[in-house]
């Protein structure tokens, strides 16, 4: 029964070392867990973040170049020889040769659904249609007249050498919006004669569609939506076709990126460049404007370019992290358990061992009483004590009488049983404050701390007598023995130390036994 019980106490022992190792572990590996995860997305938020913005940034500069050259273009066209004499002096032949130069310019650039060559009144003096790739010539008779156009009315407005940005829409004919759909961004340049009067402007009608399809391929190529918005928040480029081009369509009018996200919306369209996470998404966008390098033109027209990555996508989302981590996390708890358990083990048999390893040096392994090493340091203590408090203090000496005889009658084991129930009679004479050893074979010696007199030795002498001399019930039988004590007094100004000490107690104690033995003497 003792012995299951000492198991189960091992166990309880072992149980909550490793319980505590666990819950430090888990603590542990939860804070590197957490600090490593947050980390490892953090670097994958720039990754995103830089990427996103590269993209959009080589997006712009796709667009600009584009702006670019059709800057070039219409800068081009007002220095031709025949426009430039044309202003001068209208004539029918020099109109000829602009017809001729702009219906080559467009055969050549592609990009133009029409140029042309409206005077100071605004009537169209030259128009090239495009026709899906075949240009040509328009009539005289079909020219129109444009005065009451506002890209007449701003381009006219302009100095020479500025450049005027229509917004960018749907191109409509008599009214109605042309089908197939037809994105139109129309470039406007005045054009002036010699003396530095306006004599009317060259417009251009750029194909909108050719920034429209690269933005589609940059889409389908990189991770996100890329969305082209104008200045009121309607989207100009959408995945769903249905969001495209609000204002032109009545019953969508209220489909703006500000009537369906006003903060994203109100971040977006107040920053030249940002970058921000709403709603689980990131969101990079930059406004685009036609010639940002040349603050002389007119940027009455930007453009905002968005791209949005979900957290989903980018294997950030909380869902994503949730039941990923849920493995790891069970992981760590396994391996934190089990780990635990084999430490805790370990740690508690390593205790038990270096325990026994302690108690053995200190404690004599047959009685379990303190051995000679122990009564040397606790004797130390002892006579210290007594001199800083000026105590007095005994040691007795006790040879047990008879244990021999028991020993070769009875057995070793009988003699090993007489001993450990002597060292527990030992124990019941003296006081808690005192202390009990095995010096060796059948010999004993007792500290007596704070003692009176003589008379105080005398009395735990004659008990110590009295409790031995009783009969002892060993294996094998009964046995009778008795024992010779020596007791050697200290006090604080004596100069004794443990071994003088012994020798006075041992001396006495023999002389007990030249006497008669089963006696004390004190010294």
């Amino acid at each position: 029964m003792e012995e299951k019980g000492s198991t189960n106490a091992l166990h309880i022992q072992i149980f909550l070392r490793s319980s505590l190792y666990f819950i430090l572990m888990l603590i542990v590996s939860f804070l590197i867990f957490f600090v490593f995860t947050r980390s490892a997305r953090n670097r994958r938020m720039m990754e995103y973040k830089m990427k996103a913005m590269t993209q959009l940034e080589y997006q712009s500069g796709l667009m600009q170049n584009h702006f670019q050259s059709v800057r070039s273009d219409i800068l081009f066209l007002p220095q031709l020889n025949e426009v430039l004499r044309f202003t001068e002096v209208r004539n029918e032949d020099d109109l000829i040769y602009i017809e001729k130069e702009f219906l080559a310019f467009t055969r050549s650039k592609l990009v133009y659904d029409q140029i042309r060559y409206i005077d100071s009144t605004g009537t169209e003096q030259v128009r090239i249609n495009f026709n899906d790739g075949h240009p040509s010539i328009v009539r005289k008779g079909d020219l129109q007249v444009k005065s009451d156009r506002y890209y007449f009315v701003n381009t006219m407005s302009l100095q020479r050498g500025e450049v005027y940005t229509s917004p960018f829409d749907l191109n409509k004919e008599k009214g109605t919006i042309e089908q197939p759909l037809k994105p139109m961004i129309r470039f406007g340049t005045p054009v002036f004669d010699n003396q530095n009067s306006p004599k009317g402007i060259i417009i251009l009608n750029y194909l909108g569609d050719t920034l429209l399809q690269d933005l589609k391929v940059a889409g389908e190529n990189n991770l996100g939506q890329l969305f082209l918005l104008n200045k009121e928040g309607y989207w100009l480029y959408h995945d769903d076709p249905e969001f495209c081009w609000g204002f032109m369509y009545p019953q969508r009018q209220n489909l703006t990126l500000r009537n369906r996200s006003p903060e994203v919306w109100k971040t977006v369209s107040s920053s030249m460049k940002t970058q921000f996470i709403a709603d689980d998404t990131l969101i990079t966008s930059l406004i685009l404007t036609p010639f940002p390098e040349i603050s002389s033109y007119q940027q009455e027209q930007s453009w905002i370019l968005m791209n949005t990555i979900s957290l989903k996508e980018m294997g950030l989302s909380k869902k994503f992290l949730t039941f990923n981590q849920s493995y790891i996390l069970l992981t760590i708890v396994f391996l934190s358990a089990v780990l635990s358990w084999f430490l805790g083990r370990a740690v508690i048999h390593r205790n038990i061992y270096r325990d026994v390893m302690e108690y053995s040096a200190l404690y004599d392994p047959l009685t379990g009483l303190p051995n000679r090493k122990l009564l040397k340091e606790r004797a130390r203590q002892l006579i210290e004590e007594a001199r800083r408090y000026s105590r007095s203090y005994a040691l007795i000496f006790i040879d047990l009488d008879g244990f021999k005889a028991v020993n070769d009658t009875l057995g070793h084991e009988a003699g090993d049983d007489l001993l450990k129930q002597a060292g527990e009679r030992m124990l019941q004479s003296v006081r808690s404050s005192d202390s009990v050893y095995r010096f060796g074979g059948d010999e004993f010696i007792i500290l007596l701390s704070q003692i009176e007199n003589r008379d105080d030795c005398g009395k735990v002498g004659r008990k110590i007598l009295k409790n031995i001399s009783r009969e002892f019930s060993v294996i094998g039988g009964k046995a009778k023995i008795g024992a010779s004590i020596g007791i050697a007094m200290g006090h604080s100004e004596a100069t004794d130390d443990l071994e003088s000490l012994i020798q006075k107690a041992d001396k006495a104690m023999y002389d007990v036994k030249g006497s008669g033995k089963n006696n004390c003497k004190i010294v």
